[in-house]
């Protein structure tokens, strides 16, 4: 049985989880309108393939 504060510690590591994921997709969703919006169809399709090309992008458009 796990303990009142052990379920605490829990809790926050889920929740901490779930607002880390919301902030990734959010930062993604942004990269790809901004590229969508300069025509760069085909770095939107890179990055989805390279994560090392995705956080270049992320770092050129300060997301």
């Amino acid at each position: 049985m796990l303990t009142a504060e052990r379920r605490g510690i829990e809790a926050g590591r889920k929740i901490g989880r779930e607002e880390g994921e919301t902030l990734g997709v959010s930062r993604i969703n942004q990269l790809i309108l901004e590229l969508s919006k300069l025509g760069r169809t085909d770095d939107i399709v890179k990055a989805a393939a390279d994560k090392e090309y995705q956080k270049t992008l992320l770092k050129e458009f300060d997301l």
